[in-house]
């Protein structure tokens, strides 16, 4: 039986499919800080501090959406390309849901709820991943990272002899959060850091959310 907990698989335009057997933590076939972590926040402060916050979240216009899925701290849009998931974004708490339109866009949404039930949960999806080659390294290391953990910029950069602000740049570039989970990607300092290329208001609340869920 395939151990799908070491497989990631990966298809970008420019490139075969690869297996990579290093990424211990999440499975993956195709692809998309400075306050202090507050774990002790209370659902009610949280949702409090998202309504006050100075970056807000604007949908984009797409007819293109597979699904739009409900969650506690954004609506997930789904974008699908044939047989991958290409983008998932977020879009603001009061943004119409969409019935999933395709028997993969209903398996996405399937995944994304086991995770908010169980943090712990394993995605195995085929993504689509576009990006250049400093990019994809990023990623895969932000693979690596166990849910309820996280690292800093400055880690990963050193591993990559690369600069904390261009592992940044990477997160911020990256088309699927929460399944490439860049949300556990904090500054040196113990602080959230950035967040979807912003470093204030929702987008932190959302990264806030996702670490506090897997923290429990």
């Amino acid at each position: 039986m395939t151990d799908y907990r070491r497989t990631v698989r990966i298809k970008s335009k420019r490139a075969k499919t690869v297996d990579l057997a290093s990424c211990s933590h999440y499975i993956i076939t195709p692809l998309h800080d400075p306050p202090v972590i507050r774990l002790d926040q209370t659902d009610a402060d949280t949702q409090a501090t998202m309504n006050k916050s100075k970056t807000v979240l604007k949908i984009q216009p797409s007819p293109d959406y597979q699904a739009k899925l409900a969650t506690p701290f954004a609506v997930l849009g789904l974008r699908i390309e044939e047989d991958w998931l290409t983008d998932i974004e977020y879009l603001p708490l009061d943004t119409p849901t969409l019935a999933p339109q395709t028997p993969l866009a209903r398996e996405i949404c399937d995944q994304l709820q086991a995770y908010l039930a169980d943090p712990c949960f394993t995605f195995d999806l085929s993504m689509h991943i576009g990006g250049t080659v400093h990019q994809r390294r990023v990623w895969h290391m932000i693979l690596d990272i166990p849910s309820g953990t996280t690292r800093s910029y400055a880690e990963i950069a050193a591993q990559l002899h690369s600069a904390p602000r261009a592992v940044g740049q990477a997160c911020g570039a990256n088309r699927l959060p929460i399944i490439i989970p860049c949300h556990r990607v904090i500054a040196k300092s113990g602080g959230l850091g950035g967040f979807m290329n912003a470093s204030d208001g929702l987008p932190l609340d959302i990264k806030r959310w996702l670490l506090r869920h897997e923290r429990g």
